[in-house]
């Protein structure tokens, strides 16, 4: 029986009232939901209130269409005189219980929408994913649910926008940090819904937060941001030095990489896991029974064009390179890969998946039916396809480059301050410049240009430098400095190298950058000078790039320098001045 209501003078009145007539209290998820699709900024939530009919709401019908619950006791179920309906709505409409459920209620009320749930693991292109596919489905963070992430005003006027939009979308898009066990118990899984992800090589994934973590600090340097202010904490800092430079960032990275409380290791496990367990059976037997998609960042790419039709990408907040991988993995490799031997489980058995389907992603069930009986057990020892021996096939090799751009060679090249754990040190045992007035041209063999004020071209298909004998004990690394002829024609320079006649591999050269390479102990001729070959294959000359209409020579790399480093154990003495001649 149709409640009283107001009384009308005329019919004018009638259609007066209606753009704020007054509706009954919600009686179900979906018509809360509904309800708060009227709520905007200018209207605040008080003005949504004065929409509502309260008269005869209850203390239960407020807990069952906000909490979707019964009351927790009699006193609180049955009203007293004191109570006011609005009041209450209110209260539990900015409640952390209904903020904190928010994205299982959102689902359950309309359960008609597809669902496309992306488990971000951090540092694996998560926030680039987001930005690309949140302005094509209708996107529902689950950080909408923290406390502290946003005001309560902001909370409730982003559900409701979300309301409004939700009759003209087809698919939720539900993101975030999400613990994919924890999910499935709370919104459930529909044979519809799509669940997928992205991983990477452990260590880069935890080395990328390292230099992220410092890189938002270098941003931020007195914790104003909440992430930022928990760095600080976690470094027994105040705030970050004023007059710091770059290799006091540097060492900060290394202490970040190193602290599980900022690089938590394991965390692709764990984010794919249940009950927040970071373990590989966990995570694998998660990705299989609920068939989760997975890709990893180096196929991230074409996992775009071909999943979701992106063409490019923007890499949206990838981390700055501080301290970099090879500087990280020759000191603290011996410390840091122990702690993650999860992830790695995980990353060998999903990158051989990818590798045996040859597809840009895999889901749970393929990697269930190639692997068979073992899979719970994780990639048999030796099954992975070895890698290709051959330095002369660039398209097969590994890129040999470290550090791309001037900042990144710049802060590449400055060295890494003694850690107390560290495991080995790196020591530069001889530098040569290859500029005017450095020691470079005493080196240089075949196939070289004049030098130049800060560098020499190579100037032939084939460029040949000597350097000299390299020390016993410990093991040694070649590392150069150096920049590729480039136009927007030729935009890339494939350098390919040897040591002592044996084949090493490939650097693709864009911009100044840093090659390395470590020596194999067969390599060494005892007492005799070393040979470092150039193949430069995509070698040009500038007038036929676009470059100097009148240069005819054929270049490919501008050197500028060429170091010896020994890795030896931390604790060894230093190397006398001159060990190296």
């Amino acid at each position: 029986m149709p409640t009283a209501g107001p009384i009308f003078a005329t019919q004018q009145d009638i259609v007066r009232s209606l753009p704020e007539i007054q509706t009954r209290f919600p009686r179900t998820p979906a018509e809360l939901f509904l309800l708060l699709s009227y709520l905007t900024p200018e209207r605040g939530l008080q003005g949504l209130m004065d929409r509502v009919d309260f008269r005869n709401v209850t203390p239960i019908d407020i807990y069952h269409t906000v909490f979707g619950r019964s009351p927790e006791s009699v006193e609180i179920a049955v009203r007293g005189a004191e109570y006011d309906p609005r009041s209450a709505f209110s209260a539990a409409l900015m409640s952390r219980e209904f903020r904190g459920g928010v994205l299982p209620a959102l689902l359950a009320a309309f359960p008609d929408k597809g669902r496309d749930v992306f488990i971000h693991v951090p540092k694996c292109a998560g926030t680039d994913l987001i930005l690309n596919l949140a302005g094509r489905q209708l996107p529902l963070p689950n950080v909408l649910e923290l406390d502290g992430w946003v005001s309560d005003a902001a909370f409730l006027n982003a559900i409701g926008g979300l309301a409004r939009a939700i009759p003209f979308q087809e698919r939720f898009f539900v993101y975030g940090h999400l613990e994919l066990g924890h999910y499935v118990s709370r919104a459930g899984l529909r044979v519809a819904d799509r669940v997928f992800s992205v991983i990477r090589d452990p260590f880069d994934q935890m080395l990328s937060q390292a230099n992220y973590s410092i890189g938002r600090l270098s941003r931020d340097p007195t914790g104003k941001e909440a992430d930022t202010a928990e760095t600080l904490a976690y470094l027994g800092l105040p705030r970050l030095p004023e007059d710091i430079d770059a290799g006091g960032l540097k060492a900060l990275a290394a202490r970040a990489l190193r602290d599980p409380r900022i690089t938590q290791p394991n965390r692709a496990c764990t984010y794919l896991g249940r009950r927040m367990q970071g373990t590989y059976r966990s995570a694998i037997e998660n990705i299989v029974i609920n068939n989760v998609e997975l890709t990893d960042l180096k196929r991230y790419e074409r996992w775009l064009r071909e999943r979701w039709n992106i063409s490019g990408s923007e890499r949206h907040n990838r981390s700055g390179v501080i301290l970099t991988r090879s500087e990280a993995n020759r000191q603290f490799g011996g410390i840091i890969r122990p702690s993650m031997v999860e992830d790695q489980r995980l990353f060998d058995i999903v990158t051989w998946a990818l590798d045996q389907t040859g597809g840009a992603s895999v889901s749970g069930t393929e990697i269930a039916r190639m692997a068979g009986d073992w899979l719970l057990d994780g990639l048999p020892v030796g099954l992975a396809a070895p890698a290709s021996t051959s330095a002369l096939k660039a398209t097969s090799e590994p890129n040999l480059v470290v550090a791309e751009g001037a900042d990144a060679v710049a802060m590449y090249l400055l060295p890494t301050p003694p850690e107390p754990d560290a495991s080995t040190r790196a020591d530069t045992l001889y530098s040569a410049d290859f500029g005017a007035g450095g020691s470079g041209r005493d080196h240089l063999l075949d196939g070289w240009s004049v030098t130049e004020a800060t560098f020499t071209w190579t100037d032939a298909e084939i460029s040949q430098i000597v350097l000299p004998a390299l020390p016993d004990g410990g093991s040694c690394l070649i590392r150069l400095v150096g920049a590729p002829l480039t136009s927007p024609s030729h935009p890339l320079q494939q350098i390919m190298i040897s040591f002592n006649g044996e084949p090493v591999g490939t650097a693709h050269l864009t911009v100044i950058s840093v090659i390395e390479f470590d020596i194999r102990a067969e390599w060494l001729r005892p007492g005799e000078p070393a040979l470092l070959t150039f193949y430069n294959p995509t070698a040009a000359r500038p007038r036929d790039i676009g470059r100097a209409a009148e240069d005819g020579r054929l270049l490919a790399l501008a050197l500028q320098r060429a170091m010896i480093v020994h890795i030896v154990p931390s604790d060894w003495p230093p190397h006398p001045p001159g060990c190296l001649t």
